[in-house]
């Protein structure tokens, strides 16, 4: 009789398998997820913008500002749009941080010279 203790062993081939689609799913799942978040974020502005029209304006002139500080802070780049300035556009705030390699010096000095006093 043979023992029925021994478990069969899965070829190295099929472990590799099972792990990779490991990894897809949870590639898929944060995927997932983030879509959630930012369908959950725009309903939220949605329903923010609706009930109080006049936070439209406010917005707008929040982003003209961020705009500006993100234009002396990563230095204004006539590029096509990259997948990080779609991300950012989302408004997910990665700005310059998470990509130093793309930073441009930071020219903070430059500009506040170049404004007019206040």
């Amino acid at each position: 009789m043979a023992d029925s203790s021994a478990l069969p062993e899965l070829p190295q081939e099929s472990i590799n398998d099972a792990l990779q689609v490991n990894k897809d799913l949870e590639r898929v799942i944060e995927a997932v997820e983030d879509i959630s978040l930012q369908l959950t974020w725009m309903g939220y502005d949605m329903v923010a913008l609706r009930t109080s029209p006049e936070l439209g304006t406010s917005m707008q002139k929040l982003e003209e500002a961020y705009n500006k500080c993100r234009a002396i802070i990563c230095g204004d780049r006539q590029e096509p749009e990259s997948e990080m300035q779609t991300q950012l556009r989302q408004c997910d705030l990665i700005v310059c941080v998470g990509h130093p390699d793309k930073m441009p010096p930071l020219r903070i000095h430059e500009a506040l010279k170049q404004q007019p006093p206040a």
